[in-house]
């Protein structure tokens, strides 16, 4: 289970997520989907623990196992 409770996360003066509240139970399905610069990336680097919020509380089951494919902008 990932919780999020009030959560945001600032890049300098842009706020780029504000209060998120969010439960994803174990074998749910999730779909995040928005436009360019809508915060989706944030969003799962945050779910993934990979940033910390600017405020609030995420917390993950322990030993919880997350896999994450970053999209990449060009090829090797």
């Amino acid at each position: 289970m990932i919780h999020l409770e009030n959560v945001f996360f600032n890049y300098k003066d842009t706020n780029a997520i504000s209060n998120v509240h969010l439960k994803i139970e174990p074998k749910q399905l999730l779909a995040v989907v928005g436009s360019n610069g809508a915060g989706k990336s944030t969003l799962l680097n945050l779910i993934g623990g990979f940033i910390k919020p600017s405020k609030g509380i995420i917390t993950r089951k322990e030993n919880l196992k997350i896999a994450y494919l970053p999209q990449q902008s060009r090829l090797d």
